[in-house]
């Protein structure tokens, strides 16, 4: 008679889990390494933390060479190009950065009366920055965080300002644009602009009730008078505008001081109970 083997049940299901279980340290093993792997890619991507840069006037100092962001003047290049070059305290390396409606930044060189902004010639690899009294949409940039540097990027792109990429006019690095790369050239280390000298001048520091008068602020370079701040002591007794005016409101005396920056300057003010002549 033929015997018939039954095929061992058990013995199969066991090795079929033992399969199973070594798939499945494989897939986790293959996930590990795949988050690994995109751990390690992702600090060379475009960085994400957007900067909320108060209004005001900085240098911008690139951190691959230490060169200051400065712009040659309209007059003698028909673009104003931008370019970097060693610190000599000009008042093109001076930027002053606003904040636009739509969350962007607007750069504007004090140079030339600081009338012109940035604005690149083109969205393509290695346009050139230049600047115009005309805002378009290539006058808009984002300004984002990368470690302790910033990235300064054509709005809604991942094209960033660079320089060193080979592009010069008499002799200067030009300043242009090409993708993100997380390269030194393209990150810029971003200060508020250095104030040579601060004092306060007033036409009388004694002044009667009901009138008006100012604290003039004398600042060098002379665009950082629009970073001023004024504040007074006691506003009872003097309250005191945006621009330094004040009006005198009742007897006594109070302190007016001014603010740029870290930097205050004070001068005290009397105000006298006699008939006011304005």
């Amino acid at each position: 008679s033929t015997v018939v083997k039954l095929p061992n049940i058990a013995k199969e299901e066991s090795a079929l889990k033992g399969i199973l279980k070594t798939c499945a340290v494989l897939l986790v093993l293959a996930l590990l390494l795949l988050c690994a792997s995109a751990a390690v890619v992702a600090p060379l991507d475009a960085p994400t933390a957007v900067v909320d840069l108060a209004d005001g006037i900085y240098t911008l100092k690139n951190a691959a060479d230490g060169k200051y962001l400065n712009t040659f003047n309209i007059e003698y290049t028909s673009g104003g190009y931008a370019y970097t070059d060693a610190h000599g305290g000009e008042a093109g390396e001076h930027m002053r950065i606003t904040r636009a409606e739509d969350g962007s930044f607007l750069i504007y060189p004090q140079s030339e009366d600081g009338k012109y902004a940035f604005h690149a010639e083109s969205m393509d690899d290695n346009a050139r920055i230049c600047k115009s009294e005309t805002l378009t949409a290539l006058s808009s940039f984002d300004i984002i965080r990368d470690g302790n540097d910033y990235v300064i990027l054509l709005h809604g792109t991942e094209q960033a300002l660079g320089a060193g990429f080979g592009k010069t006019l008499y002799r200067k690095q030009l300043v242009t644009l090409r993708p993100y790369a997380g390269e030194d050239a393209q990150r810029w280390v971003i200060e508020p602009a250095a104030v040579a000298s601060f004092d306060l001048k007033t036409v009388a520091e004694k002044v009667n009730v009901n009138s008006v008068s100012a604290v003039y602020a004398l600042v060098t370079p002379s665009y950082m008078k629009e970073q001023v701040v004024w504040s007074s002591s006691d506003e009872s007794v003097v309250l005191v505008d945006d621009d330094g005016s004040f009006c005198a409101l009742a007897e006594g005396k109070t302190t007016v001081t001014a603010t740029i920056g870290e930097m205050s300057r004070s001068i005290e003010v009397e105000v006298v109970d006699a008939p006011a002549y304005t």
